[in-house]
């Protein structure tokens, strides 16, 4: 079969146009992935700077509350004290939460044992809020051993709470 020049050029320019829109399209689309990678990564990032800044405060508060309690005894900055420590903690766990190479978790590991704390699997169970998640069980391959249950309750004893 013999195609005129006409029909060449037709064939060229349409073909062209058809490469041209193809690439556009995977353009645009990696555009939008990379938009939404860069946005997440971004998003995580922010959270552990705020997690980390909430637990600066935190501490700098406790101190100074400490301070104000043993210059004049008010039984109020204890409160305080109270408050700013859960604040602390929460923040420390978000942060914990949120690391993201072995270094960052040993990081955490090593805080939690200096400040006397006892590692978990997190507080996500909910009961069937959230049916994926089991007691004792978490997402991928975490499966908290019963020994943690354990050193909780003698930890408890420790601090002669109720177990």
């Amino acid at each position: 079969m013999h195609l005129s020049l006409r029909q060449k050029i037709f064939a060229l320019i349409t073909s062209m146009g058809l490469i041209t829109v193809a690439w556009g399209g995977a353009i645009l689309w990696y555009t939008v992935y990379i938009q939404d990678s860069v946005s997440t990564i971004v998003q995580q990032e922010v959270k552990a700077y705020k997690a980390a800044k909430e637990m600066q405060g935190a501490l700098s508060n406790q101190k100074g509350f400490l301070t104000y309690y043993f210059l004049d005894s008010d039984p109020k900055w204890l409160q305080e004290l109270g408050t700013y420590r859960q604040m602390f903690w929460s923040a420390f766990q978000q942060a914990s939460e949120l690391a993201k190479s072995q270094e960052q978790t040993e990081l955490f590991a090593r805080l939690a044992h200096k400040l006397d704390l006892l590692t978990s699997g997190g507080s996500d169970f909910h009961g069937r809020i959230k049916p994926d998640i089991r007691l004792g069980e978490g997402r991928g391959d975490l499966i908290l051993p019963y020994s943690l249950v354990q050193k909780m309750k003698t930890a408890r004893r420790r601090q002669g709470l109720w177990v």
